[in-house]
This record gives C-alpha cells, structure tokens and sequence, in this order.
C-alpha cells in the first residue's frame, strides 16, 4: 500500500477521518493525499457575463477559504506521516473527481453520507463511489471510534466475488491485526461460492501469515444487516471488512440491504471493495 486518499472537507467528521487516513498511512508507509473537492457553478445561458464573472469571483473567493480551512484540519495531522501528505483541492462533480482519483490509490477514506449540509460537506453516499470506484474504500463513521490500524478485525464471508475481492483489498491490514475473525451468516448463493469453502480460507490466510478464526452466525428474523452489526459489538472488532453486494439492476437497489445497512449504521470504520 503505497497511496492513500481521504476526503477532506469542512465538517466536524474531518478530522477523525484524516487521523484515520494518516494512521493507516504511516503504518503501511504510504503517501497520504487529502482531497477536497467543490463543485463548479453553472448558469443559465440568459445570464449577462458581467453577473457570471462576479459570481465566479465571489465563488472562488469562498472556495479558498474553505480549502484554506480545511488545510488546517489536514495539516495538522497528517504532518506525522513520514512518506510525505499533500492536499489536492479540485473544483468539479464529486462523483466524478473521487471515482477517478481513487482509481490511481490504493485505498479512498471517506466518511458516511451527510446530509442537511450541502457544500460544507459536499458528499454524496460513499455506494456510487464503491461501485464505481474498482479500489477498496474505507468508510469512516461520524461517531468516535478507534483512529489507530485496527488490531481486531471482523471479515463477512459468503465466499462471493465480492467478499473475496473485499478480503484479499484488506491482506495488508489482516497482517497487522492481532486478531482476525472471519464470520459467516448467510449460505452461498452459487456453486462456486459453496466450494470456497471456509476453512480453505482459513489455511490461504495462515499462508500469508494472518491466523484467523471462523464463526458462523445463526440466521434469525434480524436481518443479515443487523446481524453484522450485533456482532460488531459482540466481537469488538474495530474495523469490519465486506464485500459490496449487489445486483444488476437499477443503483438504488443495487447495493442491497446488507450493504445499505452497514455503510449507514456501522459503528466502526467499514473497509468495502465492489
């Protein structure tokens, strides 16, 4: 892992995120890169140039103030990170901006959707970027949580194309767990998933030098969301790694529930890869 991006922005979320970023850097020794991106103002054609050029000007006005602000934020912080840590400030659509920048990094921190905060945190649900992105993306939540690299670590196991790419995104942060379990709640949807069996898993992680456990959770009327979740805190792992699930139909039920609910709910930062 040699290049890490975080969002940066202007809410009270930031910090905890780019302590997290910075952690996570120093540990592997990578580049730490904040990223702060506003959109562009587009105007109506009507509009005479004079009105644009004042518009423009006020707008890049309070865009350096707010790179400026939240430079302080970064600077702070990342100034421990010996590889070195650059803030990048890009004005453009923020899907586009993060899913292109994320795919020249090894892994994008980025926070839980906000809303009710428009450009202060100028996000929109960290699920377009997973699914577009092709890089693991950690999702931080607004709650305190642990800012060091997790020492327990809980992996969601189905054995799907999704969950193996989530798993082996995470081997450089498995390695430095002291404690990795691997949990099972729902049975494999293909016949492929079924041969991935659990302890096969188990021995390709020993091989990399993480010892793991297994745990298979019983399925109740919870959903397999809420499932996870309780056992978050059952476990008290400090990060959770998952694939993406979904399927292939429209984005807002692509996802699927169990996604939706981790990304919106978890406690602990969420390392998720599509």
């Amino acid at each position: 892992m040699k290049e890490v991006i975080v969002i940066v922005d202007n809410t009270d979320a930031c910090q905890q995120r780019v302590e997290i970023a910075a952690s996570y850097a120093s540990k592997m020794g990578a580049h730490l890169t904040g990223l702060f991106v506003t959109p562009d103002i587009m105007f109506p054609r009507y509009v005479s140039e004079g009105i644009v050029a004042e518009a423009r000007k006020q707008h890049d006005k309070e865009f350096g103030l707010r790179v400026e602000n939240a430079r302080q934020v970064f600077d702070k912080v990342a100034e421990r990170v010996e590889s070195g840590a650059d803030l990048l400030a890009v004005q453009g659509d923020f899907s586009e901006v993060v899913t292109g920048h994320s795919r020249c990094a090894d892994l994008l921190v980025m926070g839980q959707a906000m809303t009710g905060q428009g450009e202060v945190a100028n996000q929109e649900a960290p699920d377009k970027i997973i699914l577009r992105s092709g890089r693991p993306v950690l999702v931080v939540p607004y709650i305190k949580c642990n800012v060091q690299v997790p020492k327990r670590v809980m992996v969601a196991w189905d054995g799907s194309r999704e969950a193996t790419r989530a798993l082996h995104d995470a081997l450089p942060l498995l390695e430095q767990a002291d404690q990795v379990e691997v949990v099972n709640v729902t049975e494999a949807k293909s016949k492929a998933a079924h041969y991935a069996d659990m302890e096969l898993l188990l021995i390709q992680l020993e091989r990399h030098g993480v010892t793991a456990t297994s745990c298979q959770i019983e399925k109740t009327k919870l959903s397999t969301g809420n499932l996870l979740l309780n056992h978050i805190v059952d476990s008290g792992a400090s990060l959770l790694v998952t694939g993406a699930y979904g399927h292939t139909r429209l984005r807002e039920i692509v996802m699927g529930g169990v996604s939706q609910e981790v990304l919106e709910h978890c406690s602990i930062p969420v390392l998720m890869s599509r």
